[in-house]
């Protein structure tokens, strides 16, 4: 396991997935000589985001491999960036997130409503 690359994705359909998606990637590994099936298509959705795309010797690129199965490409990502219960519970407090359940409320949705559930994505 390569310690340089902390976050990266492994393996053609997992890669050509993420890179569908949209999402941000550094770089993509792919093994020398490599031009067949998926990874066509992967290196053209590459180029086209303008992703660099580096060609490594099986050997190197099983050694930066963080699983036995990478199928002869890698998808480097930037970091994703974590936080920590209490932060979210800060910004909780600090925008007074509540949920609210009135008799009027199981009206207006019917009475069969019998629970509700509140789900608050918060990006810090």
């Amino acid at each position: 396991m390569n310690k340089e690359y902390n976050d990266q994705i492994e393996g053609r359909n997992a890669v050509l997935e993420y890179l569908e998606s949209g999402k941000d990637i550094n770089k993509i590994l792919i093994t020398k000589g490599e031009k067949h099936g998926s990874i066509n298509k992967i290196i053209a959705i590459a180029k086209e985001r303008k992703i660099i795309i580096s060609e490594l010797e099986r050997s190197k690129l099983n050694q930066i491999a963080q699983t036995e199965n990478n199928q002869g490409v890698i998808a480097i990502v930037p970091p994703y960036d974590y936080c920590e219960v209490e932060d979210i519970l800060e910004v909780a407090e600090k925008i007074k997130i509540a949920g609210m359940y009135s008799r009027k409320q199981e009206q207006m949705f019917g009475k069969h409503l019998k629970t509700r559930t509140l789900v608050c994505i918060i990006k810090l």
